[in-house]
Formats: structure tokens, C-alpha cells, sequence
């Protein structure tokens, strides 16, 4: 065992004292149990605090395996301070780079979709980049269809935050519902139809054609002369023509 002592004597004319000390040690990964003066035991040592950390290790399941450890300090009768290694409950975190939550080391965690940030721990989600838009999209994988989380390109004429939002249309544009080539469905920001060359309106983040509508005070013209709109004018399919 080493006994921590501040060792004095009489030097020079000046008259010291001999006495011990509390807890004055290279270490400090434990914490003092014992009251007054001690004796800190050879098990309390730099190795202990070197070793005696968490550890953990990631595997190919996107699992982070974490293994608690700590120094748990006791102090005998005697005054003498031990320290021990103690291990706690094996834990389970989803690593970067995957979302979710870790319920054993080879289940729970997802990939990050592409164009997505995922910064790991449990009940965790992903986040599309800037100029992306969360959405899901279907696949067959043989007989059965698979569901999966995608980031998908902001469409033109969009503004896409990133996130877990879906995209907005901008201005003067609203969300349909259409085909690509393959067949698959996409969602496009269209412009509002035009009355006399002027195209109509919308607020941000419009899905419909009916929210498309011409500002108030426009002038237009048509066979009965000039004519102006005194409020915003909501499209109506009927006198609107493109």
C-alpha cells in the first residue's frame, strides 16, 4: 500500500511538522470514501483509471455496443481507500450514420437514405439535406412490396428545407400528382394558369389549383374593354385560360 505523507523537517531555522494527507494521488478516477487521513490502497492506481473506462465498439449492423465500466471506492476500518472495477448492463445505441433504436446488438438500427444526415443514438431519426424532401417509396423485393424511407431531389419551381418536411411549391405554383416514364408517381410544382398573358398567384406551399388566384388591382382586357379585379380573384376553371 502507499501512504500519501507531506514529510517536513528543520531546515534552515524553520520548524515543520510530519503529517498525512487526503487523497493527494496521480490518479483522480475515484472518489474519496474515507474521512480524516487515509491510506490509498495499491489497487487505486493510473492503470486502474487507464483501464477502467466504457468501452465500445461498432458493428456492420449499424449497432453501437457500449460495455459500462467505473471505479467504485471503499474505505475499510482501518482507513485504507480500495478501488475496484465495477461493469454495468451491456447498452445498445444506433451509431452515425443510422437512425432508430438499438434493441440488441444485431437489431433496430436503419442506414441513413442517401442525401441524409443521421447522427446515431436511440429514438433517433434521419434528416434530409438541404435541397431534399422526405418521402417513402415502394419496391418489389420478389413477392413482396418493401416500403422504404427516401431524400429525394427538391423538384423545380420547390423550395425543400431538408429535414423530415416534404417539399412547398413556391409562389405562383401549386402540387400535382403525375407519371414519369417507368410509371411510378411523382409529385411536380405547377405554374397557376394565365389570364390575358398574366399568370395567377399562390401563398407558399400550395396543392391545389384552386388555391391559384389573380392578385386584386391587375388590369385586363377583353371585348367589353379594360377591365380590373378589385379583390384577389380565385381561379375557377371557367374564365381562366392558359
Amino acid at each position: 500500500m502507499r501512504i500519501h505523507l507531506l514529510l517536513c523537517s528543520i531546515v534552515a531555522g524553520f520548524v515543520m511538522s510530519v503529517f498525512l494527507v487526503s487523497g493527494v494521488g496521480a490518479a483522480t478516477c475515484w472518489t474519496n470514501k474515507c474521512s480524516g487521513t487515509y491510506t490509498l490502497a495499491s489497487s487505486c492506481s493510473d492503470v486502474l483509471c487507464n483501464t477502467c473506462k466504457n468501452k465500445s465498439l461498432t458493428n456492420d449492423n449499424g449497432v453501437t455496443v457500449i460495455y459500462p465500466q467505473w471505479v467504485e471506492t471503499t474505505c475499510s476500518v482501518t482507513n485504507v481507500l480500495n478501488c475496484t472495477c465495477k461493469s454495468g448492463i451491456t447498452q445498445y445505441e444506433c451509431a452515425a450514420g443510422y437512425y432508430g433504436t438499438a434493441t440488441s446488438s444485431s437489431a433496430g438500427c436503419t442506414k441513413c437514405p442517401a442525401n441524409a444526415t443521421c447522427a446515431g443514438g436511440n429514438d433517433s431519426t434521419y434528416s434530409c439535406n438541404v435541397g431534399y424532401w422526405a418521402t417513402t417509396e415502394t419496391v418489389k423485393v420478389g413477392s413482396l412490396s418493401v416500403t422504404t424511407k427516401v431524400c429525394k431531389a427538391c423538384p423545380a419551381n420547390a423550395i425543400c428545407a431538408g429535414g423530415s418536411e416534404t417539399f412547398k411549391c413556391m409562389a405562383g405554383y401549386y402540387s400535382v400528382i403525375s407519371r414519369d416514364t417507368s410509371g411510378k408517381s411523382e409529385r411536380t410544382c405547377v405554374r397557376c394558369p394565365a389570364q390575358d398573358g398574366v399568370y395567377g398567384t399562390t401563398t407558399i406551399g400550395a396543392t391545389t389549383i384552386k388555391a391559384c388566384f389573380m392578385p386584386a388591382n391587375k388590369s385586363f382586357l377583353d371585348s367589353t374593354g379594360v377591365f380590373m379585379y378589385t379583390n384577389d380573384c380565385a381561379y375557377s376553371g371557367a374564365t381562366v385560360i392558359n
